[in-house]
């Protein structure tokens, strides 16, 4: 049997939290049985790295990074995750831990934040690695920082010194987070479909449906709705102090008149996914719900926009403000 080395396990954690997460821990690199997209090379970190032996999985507060805002009515708001720039999952900054380990001769390979190219099953390995328990909205929540938590995953040659996994779930009869999803997109516990969540519709190009509109409220982009309401992250936010400097509300007015250069030079060092006109769209989606008679005016500018996608959303916010 490889002996596996406690040294370098805790050298790597002390050189994590050195780098500013907050959270480390490490688990064996053996096939996730049980993965929901058997097609999906994460399924299986061999399938990586054919003589991987361990996994070291860093978190990081979303929180820190979030300040309080005092923007004017109407406010629109972001995902805690996407103010805090974590739209996707950390990288580069796992590049230090990579180069320790290389340095002791190992290879070392950091997953890709994007759900798409990842090779690590971020929650899996999470609670693999004694982070923290899989939520029934499917996030994990960790006793410190409840589930406004980013993660990053990097896979090694190295036989590190893995961490006991967390196998009791504490959420017990609790069915807040199904309760409160806008769009019942977690149709049981533990199970949510990703194609209804407004994560991805507020992602999503082209024209939104308007019944689906209508339920978007002041959202821009994602929604924590499943996070507010569990007992866990609830109780860490109350408790928070937020001093970073990620605004996450906003004035619906004031982004409703940036320029496509203001939208890059505002929200560019976040690295977001979504482009002008989709954002755009998405304002004024939550400008429709905000009921705000000062809006009409403005919108009234953009009804012959070249963008059909914005016309769309122009022509549905201004018939229900008639309505309202």
């Amino acid at each position: 049997m490889v002996q596996r080395s406690k040294d370098l396990a805790e050298q790597l954690k002390q050189l994590a939290y050195a780098s500013g997460f907050d959270l480390a821990g490490i688990t064996s690199a053996e096939r996730f049985d049980g993965y929901r997209w058997q097609e999906s090379i994460m399924r299986d970190p061999l399938l990586t790295m054919a003589d991987a032996q361990s996994i070291l999985i860093v978190g990081v507060s979303e929180l820190k990074f979030l300040k309080e805002s005092a923007a004017g009515e109407p406010r629109g708001r972001v995902a805690r995750s996407y103010a805090a720039g974590h739209e996707y999952n950390l990288v580069d900054e796992l590049l230090p831990l990579k180069r320790l380990l290389e340095e002791q001769g190992y290879k070392a390979c950091v997953s890709p934040g994007s759900i798409a190219e990842s090779t690590i099953p971020m929650k899996l390995a999470a609670v693999r690695a004694g982070l923290g328990w899989q939520g029934k909205h499917s996030v994990v929540i960790t006793p410190e920082f409840g589930s406004w938590v980013a993660f990053g995953a990097l896979l090694t040659d190295a036989p590190l010194k893995c961490d006991e996994p967390t196998t009791q779930k504490h959420c017990g009869e609790c069915t807040l987070c199904l309760e409160a999803c806008p769009m019942v997109a977690i149709s049981a516990p533990y199970v949510v479909n990703p194609l209804i969540c407004f994560d991805t519709i507020l992602n999503s190009r082209g024209l939104v449906p308007n019944n689906v509109k209508d339920k978007v409220g002041n959202r821009i982009l994602s929604c924590d709705a499943c996070l507010e309401v569990c007992p866990y992250s609830s109780g860490i936010l109350k408790k928070s102090d937020l001093t970073g400097e990620g605004q996450y509300e906003f004035n619906l007015l004031e982004l409703l008149l940036l320029d496509e250069p203001q939208f890059e030079e505002t929200f560019g060092r976040l690295h977001w996914s979504i482009d002008f006109v989709h954002f755009k769209r998405n304002v004024i989606m939550a400008l429709g719900n905000s009921g705000d008679a000062t809006a009409i005016s403005v919108l009234e500018t953009l009804k012959e926009n070249k963008s059909r996608i914005l016309r769309n959303a122009v022509e549905w916010a201004l018939a229900k403000g008639e309505k309202s």
